[in-house]
Parts: structure tokens; sequence; C-alpha cells
């Protein structure tokens, strides 16, 4: 079953990368550039799984974290996975993420494959019904 992914990404070359992953990874993805185009979209769809990254140009991104669970928080659908891929320096920055939200935190640069073995993972422990295929 395909998930519906939201890619958060300000680089739109960095955009195009993670969009055309999780497409061949037989999921659909929508992808915007900035938090706020992110937030308008959740009011619009639903998101089975969001990627963002931290440093988005209009909003950090324990913020962005912290306004996308507050949205979860006042809808009737399950909670959804918030993959942050951060530049962390300090496990300190790593635990606020974590606090504000994010279901993993994975440090830049990172390796697309990887980035949906984690996925992965984080579906099969929930017990999440998905199947992908990487092409």
């Amino acid at each position: 079953m395909p998930l519906n992914v939201l890619v958060v990404e300000s680089n739109p070359l960095r955009q195009r990368i993670w969009s055309q992953a999780v497409k061949k990874a037989g999921h659909r993805v929508t992808s915007v550039l900035n938090s706020w185009q992110a937030i308008e979209s959740f009011y619009e769809y639903r998101y089975d799984v969001v990627f963002t990254t931290v440093d988005l140009p209009d909003m950090d991104g324990e913020s962005f974290i912290r306004r996308l669970r507050d949205i979860e928080s006042h809808s009737v659908t399950d909670d959804f996975p918030v993959f942050i891929v951060a530049i962390v320096s300090v496990d300190t920055e790593r635990s606020t993420l974590k606090e504000a939200g994010a279901s993993e935190v994975l440090t830049s640069p990172v390796a697309i494959e990887p980035a949906l073995e984690v996925l992965t993972d984080w579906v099969v422990l929930h017990d999440v019904q998905v199947e992908w295929v990487l092409v």
C-alpha cells in the first residue's frame, strides 16, 4: 500500500532527489519549499510521513515539528512519522528535535536508501502494512 509522503525541502535539487526516491519506492509524494506551504498542505491532505530538513528559510525545525504535531492533535487521523534530516552537531540538538515530536533525526548528509530503511523499520515497529520497492 503506497504512503502519502510530504517532502519539505527548500533546496530545489535536494527536493527533487528526495521526491524521485520516494516515488521510485512506490509512494505518492507532495513536495513543498517551506514550512508554511507544508502547514497549508496539511489542512488539505492527509500525509502518512513527512521528510523535512531542519534549516527551512521561514521557520526553525523545532517550531515546525511542534506546529505539525499541534495540527495532528486536532485531527481525527492517526499520528504520522516526521523524519528530520539535519546537521546535528551535538546530542542535545537531536534530543530537542525528538522532544518536539520528530520520529527520527537523520544526520546530514544522508543517503536515500538508508533513510528509507529507517522509515521501513518505523513502519514495521508500528505494524503498518507497507511494501517498499526500491528500483
